[in-house]
């Protein structure tokens, strides 16, 4: 990228922080960002080996792509309004290709973030989407290049995953990645007028007023929490002098009936059950796999994944 790129770069929303943006980005948050476009804190400059690699790969993904695919041009760059004329930002676009109907989006990322289905490319895919938005495309190709454990630039095709789209199928994303780019100007503009706003004033009102009544209730939990450890303390107590006194059960006046409950003790049981490590001695070849004439077969099990959830943490009693 160019020095001046670079310099002005505040001056500009581009495809790299839509993931911040949209809340996505695993490298800068929503508010580095603003920060960085007030120009309150300067932008680390990212160079590293993946980068670089990133880009040395790059040529030979996209002249793959020229004879397997498509004629795709280089390097597009293009520039929205600037804040000159008016504007608190402009807009920019950098694709790694793109011809007249098509934008071409070049990544490269380790086998673990490697996957079959585009949705799961949520970082790169909305990136892509504002380029396509902003240069009025309906296709977009998205060329993600397993990356070698040795960074080897010997182009291997068979670890590029390609997935061409139509525009028309992320209608409800775009619209969204504008709602939320539109919201960022709105609030770099409040920042930009008072730079000593900080993060907690950036929190939409419809969030402040749900946690508000969540922070209610998870003390008035906190509280109940402290009360059933004392009935709890109560109950042992209760159950101890119910013993001594040989009382199994009455009722109150009030009609609440009290029972006691004997402490059962453990119960032991013998059941047979195989011994697996025996057999694997006894008879190793049962443990082949089934090509080699054993019992053993390759299965695919799917692990449950954890539903999301939001974390409420009271404060500490002074």
């Amino acid at each position: 990228m160019q020095d001046s790129v670079k310099q002005d770069r505040h001056l500009f929303i581009g495809g790299s922080d839509i993931p911040c943006i949209m809340g996505i980005s695993p490298f800068k948050t929503r508010w580095q960002l603003l920060q960085e476009k007030a120009q309150i804190v300067q932008p680390e400059e990212v160079d590293n080996v993946y980068t670089r690699y990133g880009n040395d790969i790059e040529p030979a993904i996209r002249d793959y792509i020229n004879e397997t695919i498509g004629k795709i041009e280089g390097k597009v760059f293009v520039e929205g309004k600037h804040v000159e004329e008016g504007e608190i930002i402009g807009f920019r676009s950098h694709t790694d290709g793109e011809c007249e109907d098509e934008i071409l989006e070049v990544k490269s990322t380790g086998s673990d973030n490697i996957h079959e289905d585009l949705d799961a490319y949520g970082l790169y895919l909305v990136q892509e989407l504002w380029y396509m938005h902003r240069t009025k495309k309906q296709f977009g190709t998205l060329a993600v290049y397993e990356r070698p454990e040795d960074f080897s630039l010997d182009f291997d095709p068979d670890r590029l995953h390609v997935f061409r789209f139509d525009i028309d199928d992320y209608e409800g994303l775009v619209e969204k990645i504008d709602t939320e780019v539109g919201r960022f100007i709105v609030d770099l503009t409040r920042l930009k007028k008072n730079p000593f706003l900080e993060e907690q004033d950036f929190i939409p009102p419809e969030l402040i007023e749900i946690s508000d009544k969540i922070a209610l209730l998870e003390t008035k939990l906190a509280e109940m929490k402290v009360i059933e450890k004392q009935v709890e303390g109560f109950k042992a107590t209760l159950k101890k002098e119910m013993q001594e006194h040989h009382v199994k059960n009455w009722r109150t006046p009030t009609g609440i009936s009290i029972t006691l409950v004997d402490d059962a003790p453990n119960e032991v049981t013998e059941e047979d059950e195989l011994n697996i490590e025996q057999i694997k001695k006894d008879l190793p070849e049962l443990f082949k796999s089934e090509a080699e004439g054993g019992y053993m077969r390759r299965v695919q099990k799917t692990k449950k994944g954890r539903k999301g959830y939001v974390l409420i943490t009271l404060p500490k009693e002074k």
